[in-house]
């Protein structure tokens, strides 16, 4: 009978698959993992009782940042919205990074269309504070869309596109 040993083969899966479902900058689910979450989210709340709502945000003059100081400025910038929006959520809620300057957050557990604008207004407030890039002050603005579901089985796909 022979052992073996497979902790590394099974770390690497691990590592493999977290790689796989986020984003490697900011650490946040992608948009497959988001997109899985949402459904599954929609499955759960069983109708249109207003327990979820999507926020799609795009940081506003974001290729002027990595044109007047490098990609490595806008990363640095990525990876402060993401912190910042992580931290107007909930634990129960989702931010996830869809690539280049667009994130998204999922709101569960009363998302009602009531608190989805409190959550995207306390967002906005939160990302007009000036941030220190490079030695350097920078403000950022983002433009925001939010969607509710409407439908009592209304796809994920449609939830998405609508907060876009």
């Amino acid at each position: 009978m022979a052992i073996h040993d497979i902790t590394e083969r099974k770390l690497l899966e691990e590592q493999l698959t977290h790689r796989a479902f986020h984003d490697p900058l900011t650490g946040l689910p992608n948009r497959t993992l988001f997109s899985d979450r949402v459904r599954h989210a929609l499955e759960r709340r069983g109708g249109p009782d207003g327990s979820i709502a999507v926020l799609f945000l795009d940081l506003d003059d974001f290729k002027a940042i990595n044109d007047s100081l490098g990609h490595e400025a806008g990363d640095e910038v990525l990876g402060v919205v993401a912190s910042r929006l992580r931290s107007c959520v909930r634990t129960a809620d989702t931010v996830a990074r869809f690539g280049g300057d667009e994130f998204a957050v999922l709101l569960e557990q009363n998302g009602s269309l009531d608190d989805a604008v409190r959550t995207a207004d306390r967002i906005l407030r939160v990302l007009a504070t000036p941030l220190r890039i490079q030695g350097r002050g920078l403000s950022t603005a983002a433009s925001m869309g939010i969607a509710v579901p409407t439908a009592a089985y209304e796809p994920a796909e449609i939830l998405l596109r609508n907060a876009t």
